[in-house]
């Protein structure tokens, strides 16, 4: 299995992270992920696509 951050962004108004997070599918096809950790300490996904 291959996970690595990308890159990690802070947003100038809310001071929240984002992150792009780079891996592998099931299929071993490259897969892109832009997440943020909600106030709670869950991750939010927001967005899954294949660069």
């Amino acid at each position: 299995m291959f996970i690595k951050l990308a890159e990690r962004q802070k947003d100038k108004v809310t001071a929240e992270s984002k992150y792009r997070i780079r891996g592998l599918t099931l299929d071993a096809e490259e897969v892109e992920i832009n997440a943020k950790l909600s106030p709670n300490g869950k991750l939010v996904i927001i967005t899954v696509y294949i660069p």
